[in-house]
């Protein structure tokens, strides 16, 4: 066994599939290695009778009439076309599950324990010191560009950013107005990782002609407290009224519960496995 798949279900990976793994994969409260416990099993052929009942079940938790006769699944994904995210070193918005209907997109971001606890990212520019903070003239500061921010033009090798031209379509149009040098920008805090994942979701349904598009966020109830604050502020603070929804929250256990309904006997095991690694490292 490689150390990587020391808190992975067996039957989560294929056996020739190669997927990009975070560094703490190897550890007992990853969230990388829960969430491709979770979803990446569903890909099995064990599991291919029911699997669109599991996805269906759990979209349908959160938006109405999405369901759908067959889902596909895929984890770790990156599209760096979507968002124009190229450059030496960049890291493109990276998806932990796409879930994807001929009608409909749902991007699944995960969180466990440390992370969720710690809420959403951030935006590195402003923690590096190379942006002001601030969303208007002169806020960069590394490149002094004329752009609002530094992230919609060119540094180096990196290509400018689409996230407030593509943004436009689905945020408030308080987002877009200048900031004087005391404001606070509004993808400076853990908003900023729920704006590249919305924004993907929302550029893939595009590109592909889907008629509906959402960003699920997945974690254990006990540790939901900061996510589901943030979730409510990105809401309230940035999206439109009609883009409201289209972000939700849902839990572990619920997932869980939708496996054990099946009355299945991979399905249960696979329950059984995510219950007793949650209950591993959050005590309940």
């Amino acid at each position: 066994m490689n150390a990587y798949e020391k808190y992975l279900f067996p039957k989560a990976i294929h056996n020739d599939e190669e997927i990009k793994r975070h560094s703490h994969i190897d550890k007992v409260n990853s969230s990388q290695a829960l969430c491709i416990s979770a979803f990446g099993a569903l890909r099995h052929k064990d599991y291919a009778s029911f699997k669109d009942d599991i996805v269906n079940g759990m979209v349908a938790q959160v938006f109405s009439g999405m369901e759908a006769n067959q889902w596909t699944i895929e984890i770790e994904v990156e599209k760096p076309e979507l968002l124009n995210e190229y450059g030496y070193r960049t890291q493109p918005t990276s998806i932990d599950v796409v879930l994807c209907s001929n009608k409909s997109i749902v991007t699944v971001e995960a969180k466990f324990d440390t992370d969720a606890k710690a809420g959403f990212r951030s935006c590195s520019q402003y923690k590096g010191g190379n942006c002001a903070g601030y969303y208007g003239p002169n806020s960069d500061i590394k490149t002094r560009t004329s752009a609002w921010c530094r992230l919609e033009s060119f540094d180096g090798q990196r290509t400018p950013r689409l996230y407030w031209a593509i943004g436009k379509a689905f945020f408030q149009p308080s987002v877009f107005k200048a900031q004087q040098v005391s404001a606070k920008c509004p993808f400076r805090n853990g908003h900023y990782q729920l704006m590249r994942n919305f924004l993907f979701a929302g550029a893939y349904a595009a590109r592909n002609g889907l008629q509906r598009f959402g960003v699920i966020v997945v974690c254990p109830k006990v540790n939901s407290t900061v996510l589901d604050g943030e979730i409510k502020s990105f809401r309230e603070q940035v999206l439109a009224p009609e883009c409201y929804d289209y972000m939700q929250m849902i839990h572990y256990e619920d997932y869980i519960a939708l496996l054990r309904a099946k009355k299945n006997a991979e399905a249960c095991e696979l329950a059984d496995y995510l219950d007793q690694r949650i209950a591993t490292v959050t005590n309940k």
